[in-house]
C-alpha cells in the first residue's frame, strides 16, 4: 500500500472520528443541561453546562501549553555535524566570520533577510544590474 494511498485512508478515518466525536460532546451537552434542568431553571441549566465546557476548554489549553513549555525545556541544540559537501564548505569560507556567526546565532533573521533579497532581486531589474556590478567589482578586486 503506497503512502499516498495510506494517507488518504487515515484522513478520511481522522475527518470520521471528529465528528462522530463532535456528535457525542454534543450529547454529552445536551444530556449536561438535562440532568442541570432538573435541579435549576432552563436559563440558569444552559449558563452552567456553557461554563462547565467554558472549564474544560481552558483546562486542556492549560495542559497543552504546559506540555510545550515542557517540552521546549526538553530540547537541545542539534549537533553540528560536519558535511562533506565541497559546494558548502567552499560558501562557508567564503563567508566573512562576522556575517557566519551573526547568521549562526538569528537563523530565523536570516532566512526572512534571506527572502527578502530573493524577492527584490527577483522582482527588480535594476537591482539585480546594481548586483551583478558589484558582484564583478568585488571579484575583479580579489
Amino acid at each position: 500500500m503506497s503512502l499516498r494511498y495510506r494517507l488518504k485512508i487515515h484522513s478520511i478515518a481522522i475527518a470520521i472520528a471528529l465528528v462522530f466525536f463532535l456528535i457525542a460532546l454534543g450529547f454529552s451537552a445536551v444530556a449536561l443541561f438535562y440532568n442541570f434542568s432538573q435541579y435549576f431553571s432552563a436559563d440558569v441549566s444552559a449558563l452552567l453546562t456553557a461554563a462547565v465546557y467554558l472549564i474544560l476548554a481552558l483546562i486542556v489549553l492549560s495542559f497543552a501549553r504546559l506540555f510545550s513549555l515542557l517540552d521546549r525545556r526538553r530540547c537541545r541544540p542539534l549537533r553540528r555535524t560536519k558535511r562533506h559537501n565541497p559546494l558548502e564548505a567552499a560558501l562557508q569560507e567564503s563567508l566573512d566570520p562576522e556575517i557566519r556567526d551573526w547568521v549562526e546565532q538569528n537563523p530565523g533573521r536570516s532566512i526572512t533577510l534571506t527572502l527578502l533579497a530573493g524577492m527584490v532581486l527577483g522582482s527588480s531589474d535594476d537591482a539585480r544590474d546594481l548586483l551583478k556590478k558589484y558582484c564583478e567589482r568585488y571579484f575583479n578586486e580579489r
